[in-house]
């Protein structure tokens, strides 16, 4: 069969048995580089998409100066030239999350990017002024065999949110070390599945018929587990006792990510029915098993609309789906953990990380 794929504009792009997509990062920053200039605004360098089945973006990529973790937070997306916005998902970096390829780090899209033929683009950066970025040092492009075309002189200027840098610079087109993506991948058999995903998880890139295969038997063929970015080997992606398929399908939570709404309940004993069964679980240990049924909403982090976090009242022996069941005012004592005097000022310059450690020792925990 073939895959269509959804884009920015709702359209789609089918992608034949002739499509050869290759495997490339577009602007590759050699391991070892180092800042030369600091700027927060945006930096951008324009692309157009030449291949005629056009490309697929899996991973955005941010400069890492040093490689050494990112200062402050940087936020990577592709713009489209001729509507200023951004198109898919702008990913923030930070600290030392992603994977370092030579000199930048790379965090998935949680769903791949499909660009057409013609589409014109720019990868851009904001963020970098305390990280650092390079400017006219020049990454090395990788154009996927003529899928892409790096063109103009870079962009920069203009401020968050993401969009277009509106000043032009005087070029060479990888003027920066900043944004970058990567794009998958020559598709062999025609089924949808880029060769590199296929091969990755064990699949037959000459094979399209195995587009419709459910290995591991979690409901989601090899097409939906693609565009649903889980793992067709492991019936449940994310470890939280839901199959792939029944948390697509049925409880539409999110099967990569064990607690969708970040309330500290694990999507599995978050069943939705508005009545509190039990639970068991430690609410400090995300990767401590958890087992019960609470009722709650998995997709709602405060199903009962009382303020409290449904994680926070089930630890606390309260009934999340009843806004009369909670802590009364009169157990409730507000409280600063760290004040800092009215008028004080700074003595010390410093762009890394600050902490100060701290337990919990009440017998109830805290909100």
């Amino acid at each position: 069969m073939k895959l269509t794929l959804a884009f920015f504009s709702c359209a789609a792009i089918f992608l034949s048995a002739s499509s050869q997509l290759s495997a490339a990062i577009a602007l590759t920053v050699p391991a070892g580089a180092t800042l030369n200039q600091n700027h927060n605004g945006l930096l951008g360098m324009d692309f157009d998409v030449t291949g005629p089945d056009g490309i697929i973006v899996t991973r955005l990529g941010a400069f890492d100066s040093g490689q050494d973790g990112i200062l402050g937070t940087i936020k990577v997306g592709i713009v489209d030239r001729a509507t200023g916005l951004v198109v898919g998902e702008t990913l923030s970096f930070s600290g030392d999350a992603g994977d370092v390829v030579d000199g930048s780090r790379f965090l998935a899209l949680t769903t791949p990017l499909v660009l057409p033929n013609g589409f014109q683009g720019s990868i851009t950066a904001q963020g970098y002024g305390q990280e650092g970025n390079g400017n006219g040092q020049v990454s090395t492009i990788d154009d996927g065999d003529g899928l892409i075309t790096f063109v103009g002189g870079g962009r920069w200027g203009g401020d968050d949110p993401l969009t277009l840098a509106p000043n032009a610079d005087g070029g060479p087109a990888n003027r920066y070390f900043a944004g970058t993506f990567e794009f998958l991948s020559e598709d062999t058999d025609g089924d949808g599945l880029p060769d590199a995903w296929e091969e990755t998880f064990g699949l037959n890139p000459s094979d399209p018929d195995d587009a419709d295969d459910d290995g591991d038997s979690d409901g989601l063929n090899n097409t939906e587990e693609f565009e649903n970015n889980t793992d067709p080997t492991e019936r449940d992606t994310d470890g939280d006792d839901l199959a792939d398929g029944e948390e697509v399908s049925t409880t539409m939570t999110d099967p990569t990510k064990r607690d969708s709404d970040g309330d500290g309940l694990w999507d599995s004993v978050e069943t939705n029915t508005r009545s509190f069964t039990s639970w068991t679980g430690d609410l400090q240990d995300p990767d401590v098993p958890q087992t019960g049924d609470t009722g709650s909403d998995p997709n709602d982090s405060n199903t009962d609309d009382d303020g409290f976090a449904d994680g926070a009242e089930v630890a606390a022996g309260f009934d999340p789906n009843d806004p009369d069941n909670g802590p009364p005012s009169s157990q409730l004592t507000a409280a600063i953990a760290l004040t800092v005097p009215a008028g004080a000022t700074f003595n010390q310059q410093h762009n890394g990380l600050l902490g100060m450690d701290f337990d919990v020792t009440g017998p109830d925990g805290i909100i």
